[in-house]
């Protein structure tokens, strides 16, 4: 059973991984520290969110790139748009078995290492990779974190009050057939999962849909469609403490505004990491302690 969708990833324009990284430590965000090697010539760093990351990627090997990036990534990199997002999950066969019922084509979950550590054969991950199609709007991949994450969560703040992925917004003119797919393929491997409109509701997270037509009345540009099925993720949701003090450090490292409340604040699309960002006012209180309770009792039931 998986508990929360905790990262998402994207290719960096620039390829200027510790520049970026930099970047968003200016503006209040925390960086975790270190960078991982990863197949396909990508070096990834991240900017640390509670139980959850934004994941840069870098390529450092062409070659390795050309070689072994699939022909999405090697789209996407190119156009400049998220498409990965992450899901954590505690008990990968279960996962599997459930899984595979609506996709036939699934290959088994497996564990691997760093490829830059001391010891490669050293298991830090366990992953279940679904194809492109499976979730309509984006490429969805399991993960059991083996090391980096304790037994149970920990906030994770920096002083722009931004604290964790509340949700994921996509964008879509089959928003009726997205949604249904994604419930049927959520509602065996989650906890809680229940649909508001247009929104699928999550103990920590909501996964919502805006039309086209909602995207260009928000950013006053046309949506762009790409022609694979896993690029229609329009925004990240991160909850945040103090709106004002996000709002603040945010713009002091010229991260614009496109629509702004009380409530909320909705960036333009940053030109370097290509992510799109919303911030909402949340506690980061009640987020702990909601992704603290489902995470023990995915612990505790082995799912």
């Amino acid at each position: 059973m998986i508990t929360h969708f905790d990262h998402i990833n994207s290719f960096l324009r620039s390829n200027r991984l510790q520049e970026t990284i930099d970047r968003f430590k200016r503006a209040g965000f925390l960086d975790r520290g270190y960078t991982v090697r990863h197949p396909a010539g990508h070096l990834n760093g991240f900017v640390q969110l509670t139980f959850g990351d934004l994941e840069f990627i870098s390529i450092v090997d062409e070659d390795e790139f050309e070689r072994e990036a699939s022909v999405e990534d090697k789209y996407f990199r190119k156009v400049g748009h998220p498409t990965s997002i992450g899901a954590v999950f505690h008990q990968p066969d279960q996962t599997y078995i459930e899984l595979k019922k609506f996709i036939p084509d699934l290959s088994p979950p497996y564990s691997r290492g760093r490829k830059d550590a001391e010891d490669p054969s050293a298991v830090v991950w366990t992953f279940l990779l679904l194809p492109h199609t499976a979730f309509p709007g984006a490429e969805i991949f399991c993960v059991k974190y083996h090391k980096f994450v304790g037994p149970a969560p920990v906030l994770r703040m920096g002083s722009n009050s931004i604290y964790g992925i509340t949700g994921y917004v996509f964008c879509s003119d089959c928003i009726e057939s997205d949604i249904s797919r994604w419930l049927d393929l959520l509602r065996p491997i989650s906890q809680e999962v229940r649909r508001v409109k247009n929104t699928i509701e999550m103990p920590i997270q909501r996964l919502k849909w805006i039309t086209p037509q909602e995207y260009e009345s928000i950013y006053g540009k046309p949506w762009v469609k790409h022609p694979y099925l896993c690029g229609t993720i329009a925004a990240v949701i991160l909850g945040a403490d103090d709106l004002k003090q996000a709002r603040s450090m945010l713009s002091k490292e010229n991260f614009s505004i496109a629509l702004e409340s009380d409530e909320f604040i909705q960036l333009q699309t940053d030109e370097e990491t290509r992510f799109t960002l919303w911030i909402e006012s949340g506690s980061s209180t009640e987020f702990l302690e909601k992704l603290t309770k489902i995470t023990q009792a995915a612990t505790i039931n082995g799912s």
